[in-house]
């Protein structure tokens, strides 16, 4: 079993994109520094409420702590094998996050103590 956390600032406003069977997924990547003049890039993928809510909470420049797996990408196309990672999220917590939306029903919530996580990945 895997457990990865990592805390990093997005690169740009999160994408959400809906799948032909009504799934939400949003692609974002996060800025990680190691230390001076070394940074990691991680492109990461979320589903559902975690995707809509990263989309609807954060833009680019927040802080956000992420709970991810790493899975295989490993496909064959035109008689070509590929070989890669995805990086699914878990879960997030909001380190520093932006109401995009206003909305009387989110106002009263303080954000900073909710994990979002999600039971329907479509992984197993």
């Amino acid at each position: 079993m895997q457990n990865n956390i990592i805390l990093g600032r997005l690169t740009k406003d999160p994408e959400l994109r809906v799948t032909s069977n009504g799934k939400t997924i949003a692609l974002f990547t996060i800025a990680i520094n190691n230390k001076k003049d070394d940074t990691t890039f991680l492109e990461l993928v979320a589903f559902n409420n975690i995707a809509e809510n990263i989309c609807k909470y954060c833009e680019k420049g927040s802080r956000i702590l992420v709970n991810f797996t790493i899975r295989n990408n490993n496909y064959e196309k035109d008689g070509k094998k590929y070989y890669g990672y995805k990086f699914n999220v878990n879960s997030i917590n909001f380190i520093d996050f932006k109401e995009k939306e206003k909305s009387n029903s989110i106002e009263s919530i303080n954000m900073d103590d909710i994990i979002i996580t999600d039971e329907e990945l479509p992984f197993d």
